[in-house]
């Protein structure tokens, strides 16, 4: 009953996303933030007798997890040590978080055959709810120009539900429908036929996005799952329908609709600059994990009191480059070690046929491209999303 519970609770906090949020100075915590906390301690305290914990935890893959998150401390440390312009209380927050995300794995991976299957009808069902607030979001509330000054992008007629931000909207989006597109082929009769339907709304609601990065992961992981599949006609079809959506719906006079757009492209570019510039200055350790915005402050990339805030400042769009900045040489190496031991073991569970790692690894693979053009590989829901979904890998399905 608790973990049935807490999974709920788990889904309305994700379903929340960024809508509910308390901004202190720096510091932005959401609802999500505080669930993950919640339900990491109650489900330890509750279940941390349980035999069955150390097996887990004593895999190598989350060693080398923690190791990669060791190197960023110590880099923060020695930022700070040097720079004690660095808010440590603030900076720390966002390891702290990335911990809680990934200790999320252990309980649901030890959940009952029962119980892995109410959570993934509850994925499906805030997977759903994100969904139908994103469309009415996009027909009453095209415009998010009221919270600019939040520290919000003003995107106009885009979808982006409770993301606030299209292109994460459409990352997220990419890996539900992978997800969904196998529970389609392990289902008949009308759980299909439901599947099939919300497949076609997740698509239609990528498009919607306008997001290139979106719609980039949205094929590499469909095409991926399909190949694996053998269904390679399906792949040809699928990217024939997103060029031609992309031909007909495309607006050259609103840069958000125009997929040839040069603004942004321009400012990822610019992005990417910044951090190779601030990762050659501190090329070991880089300079601090999540102290990203000082070291920009401090190189006069970003005011110390600008006018209106950035959500963006604590970061860059590229993830490599953002730990290579952040961590240096020794936390992408360690990054990368991590990476490999994940796409390892998920080649071992593809050769078996275990349910649901095809989807999955079709997801990692199009996160790990999409973070190349937008920070997804370190942003929290979607991060807690993949490790419920990995966490439902198996022999046989629920």
């Amino acid at each position: 009953m608790l973990s049935k519970f807490l999974i709920c609770f788990l889904t309305l906090a994700f379903i929340c996303g960024q809508v509910v949020r308390l901004q202190i100075g720096d510091i932005g915590i959401t609802f999500f933030d505080i669930s993950i906390t919640l339900i990491v301690v109650v489900w330890f305290l509750y279940k941390g007798g349980n035999k069955k914990w150390n097996s887990i935890f004593g895999k190598n893959l989350y060693k080398k997890f923690l190791v990669f998150i060791a190197v960023g401390v110590l880099s923060l440390s020695l930022a700070y040590a040097k720079n004690n312009q660095i808010d440590i209380v603030t900076s720390i927050l966002y390891p702290i978080r990335l911990v809680l995300i990934s200790l999320l794995y252990f309980p649901l991976r030890l959940l009952s055959q029962k119980n892995k299957q109410f959570l993934i009808l509850d994925m499906i069902f805030g997977g759903v709810c994100i969904l139908v607030i994103g469309f009415v979001q996009f027909f009453f509330y095209p415009y998010l120009g009221n919270l600019y000054h939040l520290g919000w992008d003003d995107h106009l007629f885009r979808l982006f539900s409770t993301f606030l931000d299209p292109n994460f909207a459409a990352a997220f989006f990419s890996i539900f429908l992978v997800f969904i597109l196998e529970l389609f082929f392990n289902h008949r009769g009308r759980a299909r036929i439901l599947f099939s339907a919300l497949m076609i709304a997740t698509f239609t609601a990528i498009l919607l996005t306008y997001s290139r990065t979106g719609i980039l992961m949205m094929i590499i992981s469909v095409s991926i799952y399909l190949l694996l599949t053998q269904s390679k006609k399906v792949v040809f079809a699928g990217i024939g329908i997103c060029m031609l959506f992309f031909i007909l719906s495309a607006n050259t006079k609103i840069e958000g609709l125009n997929p040839l757009r040069v603004a942004s492209t321009t400012a990822r570019i610019q992005s990417a600059e910044i951090a190779t510039k601030i990762f050659l200055s501190e090329p070991l350790l880089g300079v601090g994990f999540n102290a990203y915005r000082y070291a920009q402050q401090e190189r006069g990339y970003r005011s110390i009191a600008p006018r209106v805030q950035s959500h963006a400042d604590s970061g860059t769009d590229n993830s490599y480059l953002f730990i290579l900045a952040t961590t240096g040489i020794v936390g992408m190496g360690t990054a990368l070690f991590f990476l490999y031991g994940i796409y390892f073991e998920l080649r071992k569970s593809v050769a078996k046929n275990m349910f649901l790692s095809k989807s999955f690894f079709a997801a990692f693979l199009a996160v790990l491209i999409g973070s190349i053009f937008l920070n997804v590989g370190f942003y929290s829901m979607i991060l807690c999303f993949l490790i419920a979904f990995s966490s439902l890998i198996q022999q046989k399905k629920p």
